[in-house]
Order: structure tokens, then sequence, then C-alpha cells
């Protein structure tokens, strides 16, 4: 990969109308404000919670499966790999407008800085024959640190970052409602 393809997915982190780094400034209050036990069972949880809130808005129900799937992961990995104090709570927060669902996960983990570098290559895995695309070998495998969960949020969110404040580590992705069109 080079400097330049680096660069590009970097720039995709950041939100069009918001400062580098943070969530665009248009979205509504939070339709959903919650706590979930940083347990196994904390993605479930959490999944339940963003479909509950999202049935009632019809306009962000055509993008459900990406916002749950991306929820999860991102929740997974608060789980996983915060280092959080035993006991600890994952905040979940979901907030809709008219163009875009905003999900932000905290945990009082130490956080990462993301870097393209940083990132699973993807489209290298989902151009394997179907046979070949094994999701669960890598991850168990090669790549015991991790999954797929920041490749999937880099390219299914339309924006997404991190936020670092004391004691706490953010993830937030914003979700267009309608797909961008291709060019």
């Amino acid at each position: 990969m080079s400097d330049d393809d680096d660069s590009s997915a970097l720039a995709r982190s950041e939100p069009g109308s918001g400062a580098a780094g943070t969530p665009a400034a248009d979205a509504s209050p939070p339709e959903l404000d919650r706590e979930i036990p940083a347990t196994l069972s904390a993605p479930s949880t959490a999944r339940t919670a963003v479909r509950s809130v999202l049935a009632n808005h019809p306009v962000a129900l055509g993008r459900l499966e990406a916002l749950t799937l991306l929820v999860s992961e991102i929740v997974s990995n608060a789980v996983t790999h915060a280092q959080a104090p035993e006991g600890s709570q994952i905040e979940l927060s979901v907030a809709v407008t008219a163009s875009f669902t905003r999900i932000l996960v905290s945990d009082a983990g130490a956080g990462f800085e993301p870097t393209a570098a940083a990132l699973p290559d993807l489209a290298a895995v989902t151009a394997r024959s179907p046979a070949a695309a094994d999701f669960s070998t890598p991850s168990r495998g090669a790549r015991a640190g991790g999954g797929y969960g920041l490749a999937l949020l880099d390219a299914l969110a339309s924006r997404w970052g991190t936020l670092h404040a004391p004691g706490r580590f953010s993830v937030w992705f914003e979700l267009d409602h309608a797909p961008a069109q291709a060019a």
C-alpha cells in the first residue's frame, strides 16, 4: 500500500462537517443513552437496543443491518480490547437525524489511534473464492489479536473516528441513510 493509499483511508475517518476526529455537529440529541456491562453479552444487548430505538425511525430502517453489524463490532472491541477495570460499563449512544444515524460507544480503556496501516485488508479477504473466505480462521489464527471490525467500520460507515476524554475512550460512526451514489 502506498502512502497515498494510507492518506485516503485516514481522510475517510474525518467527518466532512466536523473538526478532524469529531462527529458532525448537526445530529439531534441522543435517542438512546445506555450503559451496558462490559461482558460477553454486551454486543447482543447493544444490537437489541439499536434495533429497538431505530424501529421508530423509518428513514434509518433501510440501513438497520449495517448499523447493527457495526455497533456489534465496536461493542465487541470495547469488551475484548479495552483492558478496562473489571465491572466497567460500556456507554452506548444513538442519535438519528433526517440524513444519518450516529452511534457512539465509550469504554474505560486507554483506546488507540486509528491508522490506515492498522486496518486489515478487507478487500483482499472478500476477493477470495467463497470456499476460502472463512472469516473465523484469520480472526482466531493469523490475526489472533483482532478480527475485521475496524475494516468493516472503515468500509461501511460514512464517517468514523475516535474521541479521548479523561478515563474514557470512544469510537463513533455515522451512517448516511441513503448510500452515497457512485460517481
